[in-house]
């Protein structure tokens, strides 16, 4: 059997500054991927790349 990946989208507006903080906080203890997409069309897209979203 395929291990099932587990997609997390995190729709955010303005939140660069606390957008790691969220990431930080995403358990990574689901025993399979993650995928962390962060939707936005401010800087926080490029902020969440640099915390580890996808």
């Amino acid at each position: 059997m395929t291990q099932q990946k587990v997609i997390i989208f995190l729709p955010a507006y303005y939140e660069e500054e606390s957008i790691a903080e969220v990431i930080g906080k995403i358990p990574r203890s689901f025993n399979r991927d993650i995928e962390i997409q962060v939707v936005s069309s401010d800087g926080t897209v490029q902020a969440a790349y640099k915390a580890g979203a996808d």
